[in-house]
């Protein structure tokens, strides 16, 4: 069987299993980069040494470390399918396969000015208009929404009365988020004062046919390009899961990763637990007591010289307990 065969195969039974279309894409592109370097070979030609150099090639693209590893995660998925079919000969071993290293940056959690000043920022010609952007910002910052999800929300999956959104998101998988007061806020004006009837979708364009993704994009990208810390759709979305971690253990006294993985809809607690190891380190971090300032607040360590501490003297700043070791290499 030649590597497009499979890839068509492959592709149907993604189908089959009810991936999105968006998924369903971009196993597309990736596989059939994959298939134009190596040639479109049988199946049992193909070995480890021509994966390696394909895995080299995207290296060599100079792609960020993140791409590589989208590609070489659906090349692992598609390569490890064709080797469940015990029929056909495989010469390669997919645990072998290796990602790489990618330097996840830690999240930027966003404080009050900050806040102030992203919505500040958002302006269109129209109040109402105004309001709908505000909303969509509002309910990923405060509710975690995708960027997908706050554009495609539908008119019957907000509760009014109970302040909740029933979400469809990835892999059709459902789940029921709050909103907040400020949400609420920003949506109640939004339809108050939209032009159009709204039907189906609830946010809607300046035609009155349903908010594209790309709109929202266009959107956030404008706003980002004014403001000087980083900014975008999953940021929003980072900062909704950090603070809820945050804000659930000065609360409660501990953090909930089972609830802020439903609320985020993630398919794989492993996602979720990134959000809860990033928000004990911020809680470690407020909570931390120096415990040389305790001992020099005692006077049992260090004999600090009354001087502003940009003046210390070495010497003296490590005079131990009446001895004077020197200075420390």
């Amino acid at each position: 069987m030649l590597l497009s065969e499979a890839l068509s195969k492959f592709m149907f039974d993604r189908f089959t299993r009810g991936l999105s279309s968006k998924t369903m894409d971009a196993y597309e592109v990736f596989l059939k980069v994959f298939i134009r370097f190596v040639g479109d070979l049988d199946i049992e030609e193909l070995t480890m040494d021509s994966i390696m150099l394909y895995i080299a090639s995207l290296y060599n693209r100079q792609l960020s470390r993140a791409t590589v590893y989208t590609y070489t995660r659906h090349l692992k998925v598609f390569l490890k399918w064709i080797g469940e079919d015990k029929i056909i000969r495989v010469h390669y071993d997919v645990q072998k396969i290796p990602f790489p290293k990618v330097n996840k940056k830690a999240v930027h959690l966003y404080n009050s000015e900050e806040i102030r000043m992203i919505f500040s920022l958002v302006v269109a010609e129209s109040d109402w208009l105004i309001a709908r952007n505000k909303a969509c910002i509002a309910l990923m910052l405060d509710s975690g929404l995708r960027q997908s999800e706050a554009c495609g929300v539908k008119t019957a999956q907000y509760d009014r009365i109970n302040h909740q959104l029933t979400i469809c998101g990835k892999g059709e998988k459902w789940r029921i988020v709050p909103v907040g007061k400020l949400s609420t806020h920003y949506i109640e004006q939004y339809i108050q004062t939209c032009l159009f009837n709204i039907g189906e979708y609830l946010f809607l364009d300046r035609r009155g046919n349903p908010m594209s993704c790309n709109a929202l994009k266009l959107l956030v990208h404008r706003i980002a390009v004014q403001l000087p810390f980083e900014f975008s759709c999953h940021k929003l979305r980072h900062n909704f899961a950090t603070n809820y971690c945050i804000d659930m253990y000065e609360q409660k006294g501990h953090m909930d990763a089972y609830s802020l993985q439903i609320l985020l809809g993630h398919s794989d607690m492993q996602t979720t637990m990134r959000y809860i190891h990033h928000a004990m380190s911020i809680v470690a971090a407020k909570a931390h007591v120096s415990h040389l300032d305790l001992l020099n607040s005692k006077n049992e360590f260090f004999k600090v010289k009354k001087k502003a501490c940009d003046s210390f003297e070495p010497q003296a700043w490590y005079t131990f307990r009446g001895s004077n070791p020197g200075h420390p290499d």
